[in-house]
């Protein structure tokens, strides 16, 4: 857990990307916010205004990755409002 927290340390903090409208409840897309010389590989769904527990996800070093090879696709939600979604390459 030690070696974890060190080379995989958890976000300082979440900003609120998105609140969504979905089948007449509200969804709330969380970005996590990473340290210096780290990134966080995705974001947090969550059915809550209040932010996810910051153990909830960890980030990686920015030299262990790389630009993605292609742009991410973008698909239609049909949310409320309106929001595009886009998928990575991967299909995440």
């Amino acid at each position: 857990p030690m070696l974890d927290a060190h080379f995989f340390p958890f976000p300082k903090a979440y900003n609120l990307a998105a609140k969504l409208k979905v089948l007449g409840s509200f969804i709330y897309i969380w970005q996590p916010l990473a340290r210096d010389f780290y990134t966080p590989l995705g974001m947090l769904i969550t059915n809550s205004a209040d932010p996810p527990p910051l153990d909830a996800i960890r980030t990686v070093p920015l030299c262990l990755t790389r630009p993605a090879a292609r742009p991410p696709a973008l698909i239609q939600t049909g949310a409320d409002p309106p929001l595009p979604l886009y998928l990575n390459v991967l299909g995440l």
